[in-house]
C-alpha cells in the first residue's frame, strides 16, 4: 500500500567557514555555523495558513525531536507562490508561520523557542514567473538547530 504523504526531513551539517555564492540572499534567521540541523517543511493550499491534518503531523514530529534535543530553537518561517500582490503574500506567510508556531506551542514547545519570519515570494524553492502557483512555494520551512 502507497503511503499517503510524505514527509520531508533533511539533516545537514553547515558551516560559515565560506559563503556560498546564491542568486538570491538567503533568509535571515539565526547563524547555524557548524551547528547540525533539522529542516521541515509543511505546505499549504492557495491563499491559505490553514494547517492540514498531514501538517500537524509534521508539526507533532518536530516538537517530539525538539524535546528530544533537549531544548533546541525552532526557526519557522513562511512562504508563499508569486499569486497576488506581494503585500498580500507577505502578510500570508505571517499567518502560515504564526499557524505553524500556534501549534508548536500547542504541542508543548515553549513560545520563547520559538523565533517566526515571514519572507512573502521571495526565496522560492521552485523559481516561477508573476502569478504562477507553485504547490511547493506555499510553505514553512521549520529548523532544529542543535
Amino acid at each position: 500500500m502507497a503511503p499517503r504523504f510524505f514527509v520531508v526531513l533533511l539533516l545537514t551539517l553547515t558551516s560559515c567557514v565560506a559563503p556560498r555564492a546564491v542568486h538570491q540572499p538567503a533568509p535571515v534567521g539565526f547563524c547555524m555555523c557548524g551547528a547540525p540541523v533539522r529542516t521541515y517543511f509543511v505546505f499549504f493550499d492557495v491563499g491559505q495558513a490553514k494547517l492540514k491534518s498531514k501538517s500537524k503531523e509534521v508539526i507533532e514530529m518536530v516538537a517530539s525531536d525538539r524535546h528530544a534535543l533537549d531544548g533546541t530553537a525552532v526557526d519557522v518561517s513562511g512562504y508563499t507562490d508569486s499569486t497576488g500582490t506581494a503585500d498580500q503574500n507577505l502578510k500570508l506567510s505571517g499567518l502560515r508561520a504564526k499557524a505553524v508556531a500556534t501549534q508548536l506551542v500547542a504541542d508543548g514547545v515553549p513560545l520563547s523557542a520559538i523565533s517566526t519570519h515571514a519572507y512573502g515570494e521571495t526565496h522560492q524553492l521552485i523559481p516561477t514567473s508573476p502569478g504562477v502557483a507553485e504547490p511547493k512555494n506555499r510553505r514553512v520551512r521549520i529548523i532544529l538547530a542543535f
